[in-house]
């Protein structure tokens, strides 16, 4: 409450706290460059689908990886286990200045858990996040320009297989063994079956 509303980078609202908007519009980034913009605001909710560009996702939240997430500054304001606030990315993964968001916490064997019908869980770095997913599974089922593609609990290698996440040590995989593949998440060790 209280203060000047003012852009992080440019434009007429902020996106955190939201400020600058009607009260039935959202703030947004609209571009690589930070700037940002208000959209009337949409009916999507936290880590449910969206799909490509800004103002796709209910007040407090922006399309990042076809599902919608809040936007933060800091870790604590990203509540819940599990979840950090980190850097938005543009296509070729450099920063974009001011577009911060919470990742989920989720957990990629139960992603329907913290991630919307449409999305599901990837694991990266330690950290997990929603994001859009397809109905692929096996060979040739995805590309690396289209790795969203695969169906929830499956994710995209570089050999274009949806392949299942597992965990190491456990009885996850139907057929085969889990393959670690050098992720941890909650100190458990994540991988593929194969």
């Amino acid at each position: 409450g209280g203060g000047t509303c003012s852009a992080p980078v440019s434009g007429p609202c902020d996106t955190f706290p939201q400020c600058g908007c009607a009260s039935t519009e959202t703030c947004d980034v609209a571009d690589a460059t930070g700037a940002t913009q208000c959209y009337p605001a949409a009916s999507p909710g936290e880590y449910e689908e969206c799909v490509g560009g800004p103002g796709l996702c209910a007040r407090g939240l922006s399309c990042v990886g076809n599902a919608c997430k809040p936007f933060c500054q800091t870790n604590t304001d990203c509540p819940g286990s599990d979840r950090v606030c980190r850097d938005a990315t543009d296509s070729a993964g450099g920063a974009i200045p001011g577009f911060r968001i919470c990742t989920s916490g989720c957990d990629p064997i139960n992603p329907e858990a913290r991630c919307g019908p449409g999305t599901t869980c990837l694991i990266a770095g330690g950290v997990t996040d929603c994001a859009g997913a397809g109905t692929g599974i096996g060979a040739n089922a995805c590309s690396q320009t289209n790795a969203l593609a695969c169906a929830p609990g499956y994710a995209c290698l570089t050999d274009d297989t949806c392949a299942q996440y597992c965990r190491v040590g456990r009885s996850d995989c139907s057929t085969g063994t889990c393959m670690g593949a050098g992720e941890f998440f909650q100190g458990v060790e994540y991988g593929f079956c194969g």
